[in-house]
C-alpha cells in the first residue's frame, strides 16, 4: 500500500475506486465532473497494485490486487482500518465511484455539518422501496470521518 501524504492543512480528500484500465464513456463523463466541481481538493485514485495508471491531477493509493476482485472483497478493503489509516491525515474523505456524478461544489459544507457518515440509504426490499430503508451502507457516494472509521 502507498499511503496518501497530504498537506497538514487538508480537510477532505476526494477517493476514486479505479480498478480497470479503460473506463467506459459514462465514467468518462464522472470523472469530467468531479475534475470540472471538484478539483480544488486533493484527488486519489483508489487502484490495485498491478494497475499501471496515472492521471493528471490524480494521485495513487495502492492496495493488494485481492481487494479488487469482487464487490465482496472490496467492501472488505473500505471496512478494514489500514484502508482508512492511509488517509489519516484529513479529517473526511469522500468515495466516488465512476457510477455517480456530482454537480456543485458543497463538499466542505457538508464536512462542517459533523456527521461521521453520509451516504445512500439501502432499501429493505429493492423490488419496493416503499418498504422504506433498512440502513445505510451503500457506498459509492459517500462522505466518511477518518478517525471514527479507522476507531471502529
Amino acid at each position: 500500500m502507498n499511503g496518501a501524504n497530504p498537506g497538514s492543512s487538508s480537510r477532505v480528500a476526494v477517493i476514486i475506486p479505479y480498478y480497470r484500465p479503460i473506463l467506459s464513456e459514462d465514467e468518462e463523463a464522472s470523472l469530467n465532473y468531479l475534475t470540472h466541481f471538484l478539483s480544488g481538493f486533493q484527488r486519489y485514485l483508489l487502484t490495485p497494485q498491478s494497475l499501471k495508471i496515472n492521471l493528471n491531477g490524480f494521485d495513487t493509493v495502492r492496495f493488494e490486487d485481492r481487494y479488487f476482485s469482487t464487490i465482496a472483497s472490496y467492501s472488505k478493503l473500505l471496512l478494514s482500518p489500514k484502508f482508512y489509516a492511509a488517509f489519516i491525515n484529513f479529517n473526511y474523505i469522500l468515495i466516488y465511484q465512476l457510477d455517480c456524478l456530482v454537480f456543485s461544489d458543497q463538499l466542505e459544507e457538508w464536512c462542517g455539518a459533523g456527521y461521521d457518515y453520509i451516504g445512500a440509504p439501502l432499501f429493505r426490499d429493492k423490488a419496493n422501496p416503499a418498504k422504506g430503508f433498512s440502513r445505510v451502507g451503500n457506498g459509492g457516494l459517500s462522505l466518511r470521518r477518518v478517525l471514527d472509521e479507522l476507531l471502529g
